[in-house]
Order: structure tokens, then C-alpha cells, then sequence
């Protein structure tokens, strides 16, 4: 399975597009790319679904403007809506993990119309707040706390590019599962004083992990290599203009029938406090059909459980 380079509206995507049928939409999250859903894309190509993933806006061989306000929410928006329609036109089934999850959620609550339902893995669905986020991020987690740690343009590229296949495993194998298997934790994902934020990521043998292989590394290290990280943190660095930009939005709902997963063992389970949302989802998202924290995975859940998510992505679909 490979990924072709395609005009979209005038840009060019890396895009892979398999099977026949009705649509299913894959968005990924940081710092990842079309590759984390290799095994969601078999299995639902063999299934009577035609799926499409794609390396985002700043990803890989994909367009990559130069200025940060253009990884904004509403033209990240604008980009999935214009892979899905050059593939197949209608509406389409809507997959997100991370920063694939929010724009997902967005994506429903933008353009309702086109999402026959939504998934969203790893990060919840959050309603608009009263205030811009930056602020509460930075009160939350401290100047130190990687999502502030992002903000500066130059610093964190600096950092991850120094070694990108140490960053990436770094990332990868530090809020995984296999952290809490093999050093008893997840990585905290803030620096120490006066040190990059690599330095206080933990150092675990690719050999050790049960999800993650050398050659999976690979294919991420090569599209990191063509990119590098300004466009993928630069999505980071619009949280206040996003809340800007949704400001007609404040009060929507996720309408389409919709489903959320979380690891267990993922941080942002924990700082975002996941568990504590899940009985309250169902006020802002009225067709929610399951939410559930999965027990034994971090944070790249549809990497590491495979088969789980395949099949719970089944039974919601077919559950419609």
C-alpha cells in the first residue's frame, strides 16, 4: 500500500485510496501521517468500504505553507472535505485520532451534512469555551508542558529534527502502552529546566514494543525527513485563532451519530480528564452511540489495537 501524490483544489496531498464502497475518511494525528491507519485501511477495504488517508496539510509530500495561521482549523477542514469529495462525492463516514480527532469533531459540527457519523480516537470532543485556550493550557500545565513548549517557531522543530528517529520512537514508544509495560509510566511530555524536551523522554528499545517495528519507524522517519516539523506543530500554534475563527460556532453540537475511544494507559486520557467527560458527552454530542476508555492502550490506539478498533468501527457502522 502506497501513497500517490494528487492535486486537491490546487495542492498537492499524499493520498491512498482503496476498495469500493460506501466512504470511510481517515485523519491522523501528530506526529504521524496516512501510514497509522495501514490496518484500518486493509480491513475495511476488504469490507465493502472505500478508504481513503492522506499525509495532512504540512505532512510528508504534502502541501506545506509557510506561515502558522494557515495550519488553522477551517483550511485543515477545508483540505479533508476536498480529498473525500475528489475521491468519492456525498457524504462519507468521518475516522480522526489526535489532532485527527479534533478536526474531525470539527468537520461534524462544520459541515454536519456531509458526515453520515464520526469517531474520534484519543481526544474528545470539547464544546467552544468562554475564553481562548492558550492561557488555560499554559495555567494547566506550565511553561514547560509540551503544547506550551510548541509555541516558539524554531525551538521544538530544533529539537525533534536534531535526531528524528530518536524524536519519533521517543513519541511513539514513550506514551504507549509500552512505557507503563516496560519502565512502570508514561512519559510526562514536559521538559526539565534548561533541556530540550527530548531529553526527558524515556529511552525504551524499538525491539521491546508490541506494536511498533523498526520498519513502521521507517516509513515515519522518511516523511519527517521530506516535512520536517514546522507544519505539523504549527497546528499547535493556533489554538487562540482557532477559537477566533469557531466564534459562529459557539454552542454546536455534534449531531451525526458519533463514538469516542481512549487508551487507558494515554496521557492525554489522564490531563484531559477523559473519564470524567464520558457521562457528560452525551449532552453535547445527542447521537452518541459509545464512548470508552480501552484498557491496556496509550495513546496511538488504533496502532496498537489494531483488531479492537477495526471491529468496534464495524459494529458502531453497522450498528447504523
Amino acid at each position: 500500500m502506497e501513497a500517490s501524490v494528487v492535486e486537491v483544489g490546487g495542492k498537492q496531498f499524499e493520498v491512498v485510496s482503496e476498495g469500493e464502497g460506501p466512504l470511510i475518511l481517515f485523519l491522523h494525528g501528530f506526529p504521524e501521517g496516512w501510514y497509522s491507519w495501514r490496518s484500518q485501511l486493509s480491513y475495511f477495504s476488504q469490507r465493502g468500504f472505500k478508504v481513503v488517508a492522506f499525509n495532512q496539510r504540512g505532512y510528508g509530500r504534502s502541501f506545506a505553507p509557510k506561515e502558522v495561521k494557515d495550519y488553522n482549523m477551517l483550511s485543515l477542514a477545508g483540505d479533508a472535505i476536498a480529498v473525500a469529495a475528489s475521491v468519492q462525492k456525498g457524504p462519507f463516514y468521518l475516522v480522526g485520532h489526535d489532532w485527527g480527532a479534533a478536526l474531525s469533531w470539527n468537520i461534524a459540527v462544520f459541515r454536519p451534512d456531509l458526515v453520515k457519523a464520526v469517531v474520534g480516537l484519543s481526544v474528545p470532543f470539547r464544546p467552544r469555551t468562554a475564553s481562548a485556550p492558550l492561557a488555560r493550557i499554559a495555567a494547566m500545565g506550565g511553561e514547560n508542558f509540551y503544547q506550551i513548549y510548541f509555541q516558539e517557531v524554531g525551538r521544538a522543530e530544533a529539537d525533534f529534527e536534531g535526531d528524528i528517529a530518536q524524536s519519533l520512537k521517543a513519541m511513539y514508544l514513550g506514551i504507549s502502552h509500552d512505557a507503563i509495560r516496560l519502565v512502570g509510566k508514561t512519559w510526562s511530555m514536559s521538559k526539565r529546566d534548561g533541556q530540550p524536551l527530548m531529553a526527558s523522554a524515556p529511552n525504551i528499545d524499538i525491539s521491546a514494543s508490541n506494536w511498533l517495528t523498526q520498519e513502521d519507524l521507517d516509513h515515519f522517519v522518511k516523511d519527517f525527513s521530506n516535512s520536517g516539523f514546522f507544519g505539523p506543530l504549527s497546528w499547535y500554534r493556533n489554538f487562540d485563532y482557532n477559537w477566533e475563527l469557531t466564534a459562529p460556532f459557539a454552542g454546536s453540537k455534534i449531531l451525526p451519530p458519533s463514538m469516542f475511544l481512549g487508551g487507558s494507559s494515554d496521557p492525554v486520557t489522564s490531563f484531559m480528564n477523559v473519564a470524567e467527560l464520558i457521562p457528560s458527552m452525551a449532552s453535547y454530542m445527542p447521537n452518541l452511540k459509545r464512548a470508552e476508555i480501552v484498557d491496556g492502550a496509550g495513546h496511538w490506539l488504533q496502532q496498537e489495537k489494531p483488531d479492537f478498533v477495526n471491529v468496534a468501527i464495524e459494529e458502531f457502522i453497522e450498528g447504523l
